[in-house]
């Protein structure tokens, strides 16, 4: 699968599968598909959807990452399981705030229009990647 992903020259393809190496897969999920991984483990397991929040992000009011909360109250994301603090600490998050698909979808289109920020969303392809996060330990759901 081809991934659009931002780098500091600008927006680039980069082509993952399952059998990629882990910091390839990573690269494409947090560098402009956070939301398309996010969003894929929503629709796997209907855990709710929660905006990253960095002091930059407070001009725009749109988030610098896309993550899920399992029950047990870990947040989710390409990394695997983290409680929050430990996610925040490494985030430099401000605040963690509840998100919808909507809001999500509105972020794609504003971001599109300058050429960076969120890819266009991939929820489908992304789906293998999301269950090998799922299947890598135990979980609330």
């Amino acid at each position: 699968m081809e991934f659009e992903v931002n780098t500091v020259f600008g927006p680039m393809r980069c082509k993952i599968t399952s059998n990629s190496k882990e910091e390839e897969i990573k690269r494409v999920f947090i560098y402009g598909n956070c939301h398309s991984f996010a969003l894929a483990v929503h629709k796997l397991t209907g855990w709710p959807l929660l905006g990253v929040f960095r002091p930059s992000d407070m001009r725009d009011g749109m988030p610098s990452h896309v993550i899920v909360e399992d029950p047990l109250g870990r947040y989710v994301d390409i990394e695997g399981f983290r409680y929050p603090q430990e996610f925040e600490e490494d985030w430099h998050a401000t605040s963690i705030k509840p998100v919808n698909p909507w809001h999500i979808r509105a972020w794609i289109r504003r971001r599109n229009k300058t050429g960076s920020g969120y890819r266009p969303t991939r929820v489908k392809d992304s789906i293998p990647f999301a269950r090998k996060v799922l299947e890598s330990q135990p979980h609330g759901g």
